[in-house]
């Protein structure tokens, strides 16, 4: 016979209960422990009761009630039966036949045949006549004394009693749902908008105690649950919960055809309800889950959105005393964005990508002659990972295709005259980050994130960032250039054209100030003399290197939506902004480079709605490091009308 210590160890495994049916062959039947207020069990009639007649059996159950926690129960010390389990009935009936009336058993501290345990548990011993030969037991627990209050867990096995043996019949109780939760979470729900994913449904159940239902048994009112999205946007893993080990998951899987926009009437954008059902509880007693994106970016797929503005770039030269020109050149333009977002899209290997597809062109309106519009057009390929504490985007991939239709290097894009093929490569598990959730006024870097650029067509060139910060660049056409350059300094550069191979040192101490130390030799087609200068400090730092040499950290804050956007006030008028603030000390080439770049993503669905624009190139003299010229590039673009925002909502 298992001991009540015995049987709590094995609840305390397996985090259910198993009932024992310890039978021993009888002539009659003898009697049961703690039943009513008399002590003994109350048999009643009718049904297939054992006659006096019939050989019978000892049938004893053993349980062990687990003691309520100083809190809740049912919170913090979840049990299969509950601590608050007052009594059991336990029905019998012979081979198919329907049992009979169930004998009631009160399982208190008190009561007959139950003792309480150190941990403050109860554990009950209880008996009933069984016929010999097959039969069935239906065991109930209740809330109330005497069969009363709430049905809290049933159970049901099949056995055959021998004569004169003790028969062990193991019997898992399956909890009687009366309550309900459901949620659906990755940690906190902080899930990009456009980005595929599978996330758990944790369905939990409570008897009507209040205790939770654990398994391995099944419930005995199984749950339904349902999905209010029907657009096929998002799916369950199953509708049906039978025990709380059934694994249930949702599958958002936003594609050109379904747009991937939820939009679901009563509920916020990017949201979908689901909801649950069982035989006899109440719907007060339900709690329904509710998954949601973050719609801040995303507008969904398979239509296009237009953007338009105006830009401007202004071109200053210097004499060699560093004096600048009374006449910059400057040039205008119109600029339009034409953005298609494509989704669950596969290149080079990694699917599940979101691809931004920006069809932009650049139209010169002044000065005259104007030139034929430069276009461009950019993909951005990106994909999320989700953590414990939300989830970051990363740019994977970006495909780029410029056509230049003038005679000279575009002011604007620096562009060669004809087409060319940009190809962008970052690491693959993602590092180059473009966006972390949840969105809140924060920072990030990618510095020292390696990549790649490959160039073809009117340009033909490979560039890559390394992870120590350094950098090479390399040309082949139009002309051979080569380019290099380390994290803390030293770069050189080859020309082809001329044949020079010029040397830059790191600064060192002249006077009171800094110099930077140059050496120049042809190399080409063979090697010559070597002049050696000492060019005049232009870095930006009073003659040091600032580590790393090409730097891009993100600030990401809620704020108004500039006026030049020229977003209307009935669309928005405050967004999240993306910036990043690159820095670029192109020594190679003497330059520093300096660009802002900052997107404004509007909150609820709208997405994507104004970038602003704002870079300065200064170029210095090899010989002399004075300053030879400066590139100021500003424009902005935006949702002009509502029109152009080209929302597209699932009905």
């Amino acid at each position: 016979m298992t001991s009540a210590v015995e049987d709590r160890r094995s609840f305390v495994r397996k985090q259910t209960v198993i009932v024992y049916a310890l039978v021993a062959s009888a002539a009659v039947f003898v009697g049961c422990s703690g039943g009513g207020g008399s002590g003994s069990s109350v048999p009643t009639t009718g049904g297939n009761v054992p006659s006096q007649t019939q050989a019978t059996g000892r049938a004893t159950f053993s349980l062990t009630i687990p003691a309520a926690t100083s809190a809740s129960a049912s919170n913090r010390n979840p049990q299969y039966i509950s601590s608050n389990t007052q009594s059991m009935s336990v029905a019998v009936g012979t081979g198919t036949a329907t049992p009979g009336a169930p004998v009631v058993s009160n399982l208190t501290p008190g009561s007959p045949g139950c003792t309480a345990g150190a941990a403050g548990g109860t554990t009950c011993t209880v008996t009933i006549a069984a016929p010999i030969g097959s039969d069935t037991f239906v065991v109930t627990l209740y809330s109330g004394t005497n069969g009363s209050g709430s049905i809290l867990s049933t159970g049901t096995i099949a056995g055959t009693v021998a004569a004169a043996t003790a028969n062990t019949f193991p019997l898992t109780l399956g909890g009687t749902v009366a309550a309900i939760t459901v949620s659906v979470t990755n940690g906190n729900n902080v899930i990009p908008g456009g980005y595929a994913t599978t996330l758990p449904v944790v369905v939990t159940a409570k008897d009507a105690s209040g205790a939770t239902i654990i398994g391995p048994g099944n419930y005995s009112n199984p749950i339904t649950l349902a999905n209010a999205d029907t657009s096929g946007i998002t799916a369950l893993s199953t509708t049906t919960v039978t025990s709380p080990g059934t694994t249930v998951t949702l599958a958002y899987a936003p594609t050109d055809a379904n747009s991937g926009v939820l939009n679901i009437s009563g509920l916020p954008v990017g949201a979908t309800k689901i909801g649950a059902s069982a035989t006899g509880v109440a719907a007060s007693a339900i709690t329904s889950g509710t998954f949601q994106y973050i719609a801040d970016r995303f507008f969904g797929f398979g239509h296009a959105r237009t953007l338009t503005g105006t830009g401007t770039v202004t071109i200053t030269t210097y004499n060699g005393l560093g004096t600048p020109s009374p006449s910059p050149s400057t040039y205008s333009y119109a600029i339009q964005d034409v953005l298609t977002a494509h989704g669950n899209v596969t290149l080079n290997g990694v699917s599940g990508m979101v691809d931004s597809n920006h069809v932009y062109t650049y139209t010169q309106t002044s000065p005259a002659p104007v030139v034929a519009a430069e276009t461009n057009t950019t993909d951005y390929y990106r994909k999320d990972t989700l953590n414990a504490s939300g989830a970051i985007v990363y740019l994977l991939f970006q495909n780029q295709v410029d056509a230049n239709s003038g005679a000279i290097n575009s002011p604007l894009t620096t562009d060669v005259p004809g087409t060319t093929t940009f190809a962008y490569t970052y690491p693959n598990p993602g590092q180059f980050e473009e966006d972390v959730l949840p969105h809140a006024a924060t920072t990030w870097t990618n510095n020292f994130v390696p990549f790649s650029e490959v160039f073809s067509g009117a340009q033909v060139a490979t560039q890559q960032w390394n992870a120590d910060g350094s950098i090479t660049f390399s040309q082949t056409v139009p002309s051979v250039l080569q380019q290099s350059q380390t994290a803390g300094g030293p770069a050189s550069q080859f020309n082809g054209t001329s044949g020079v191979t010029t040397s830059i040192g790191v600064p060192i101490p002249s006077g009171t100030g800094m110099v930077i130390p140059v050496a120049q030799q042809t190399t080409s087609p063979a090697p010559g003399p070597t002049s050696t200068f000492s060019a005049a400090d232009w870095y930006p730092n009073n003659g040091q290197i600032v580590t790393p040499v090409f730097a891009q950290p993100y600030t990401m804050s809620f704020v108004a939506i500039p006026g030049s956007c020229g977003v209307p006030s009935t669309i928005a008028t405050q967004a999240w902004a993306v910036a990043y603030a690159q820095t670029w000390l192109r020594i190679p080439i003497f330059q520093y480079r300096t660009r802002t770049v900052t997107d404004y993503y509007v909150p609820g669905g709208i997405g994507f709605v104004c970038q602003t624009y704002a870079e300065t190139a200064t170029s210095y003299r090899f010989g002399t490091g004075v300053i030879l010229s400066q590139t100021a590039i500003n424009y902005a673009y935006g949702v002009q009308n509502a029109n152009q925002l080209s929302i597209r909502r699932q009905p």
